[in-house]
């Protein structure tokens, strides 16, 4: 979400609206990566808005998978923690290369940084990518957990648009891949100078300043731009049966007024009541 800009120029993050009876757009989402298959979330996002997110998630959010299978008889007993982590883009990155494009890259570089620090057999071969902009009902991803819960290369789409197209609909990528889009960014972004053939006498410098609206392209990389080396025709294709934009207020009423069934569940999928939901430390003395 860090890496979005926000010009609905309200007193929250503009994630926090509703989309539905009681859900947000950022319930949604997180909705979204658990009904897929994911195994850890990372929420990119403002240190601001951290507090709030945790009141309302916590530290973790329930595997729904185990909610509806019938090979036993107590599928509670085998409730599974998905954790969820808040990270931010740091303060340069936000200057030179804060774009929804750069987001995803520095959300799967952290992760990678995290899972270093326990072993390098512990990093994910695979990432999941979705937006609190996907107007589309978590309960949707239900019928294609069989491809999504996979090692799977796999996008969205809808009526023949995916995140390829400019779209906000969910994706993953591998490792391999992963490379190639840092790989794609870092060439394609400027900053404030750019090299020049013949030395300058008259500046004493091999660099000249680009014009104003040429310095830092990065932070107007879109995610169509940043998808340009991977070819989807290789990727297993999900067709989504209903899909908004919510990027913009307009896509927004439209959700709205068609996903009549998007409500916050009643169920224990997300943090209801008073939970904390802090995941359990490991190797920490409680103190007594």
């Amino acid at each position: 979400m860090d890496g979005f800009r926000n010009d609905w120029n309200l007193p929250y993050a503009p994630f926090f609206s509703q989309i539905g009876e009681g859900i947000t757009l950022i319930d949604n989402a997180v909705l979204q990566c658990a009904f897929a298959g994911c195994r850890q979330i990372f929420i990119l996002c403002k240190e601001q808005d951290v507090k709030l997110l945790k009141k309302t998630f916590g530290e973790w959010v329930e595997d729904p998978n185990w909610w509806w299978r019938e090979v036993t008889k107590t599928p509670e007993s085998f409730r599974v923690q998905i954790p969820i982590y808040y990270i931010r883009m740091s303060e340069k990155d936000k200057r030179q290369r804060g774009s929804a494009a750069w987001a995803i890259i520095s959300a799967a570089k952290t992760a990678n940084r995290l899972a270093s620090f326990a072993s390098k057999w512990t990093a994910a071969t695979r990432f999941f990518v979705t937006f609190p902009w996907t107007g589309v009902p978590f309960w949707d991803f239900k019928e294609h957990r069989t491809v999504t819960g996979r090692n799977k290369k796999f996008l969205f789409s809808y009526e023949g648009k995916s995140a390829w197209e400019g779209e906000y609909l969910p994706f993953s990528f591998e490792q391999e891949d992963l490379r190639k889009l840092k790989s794609n960014f870092m060439k394609k972004n400027t900053l404030n100078n750019r090299a020049i053939a013949d030395y300058d006498p008259n500046t004493s410098s091999w660099f000249e300043r680009l014009p104003l609206e040429q310095q830092r392209s990065g932070r107007f990389f879109t995610i169509e731009q940043l998808l340009e080396p991977i070819n989807k025709n290789k990727y297993v294709d999900l067709e989504m049966k209903r899909y908004y934009n919510v990027f913009t207020w307009h896509g927004l009423r439209q959700a709205i007024a068609n996903l009549d069934d998007l409500r916050r569940p009643k169920s224990r999928y997300i943090k209801t009541g008073k939970e904390s939901r802090i995941l359990q430390r490991i190797g920490v003395q409680e103190s007594e």
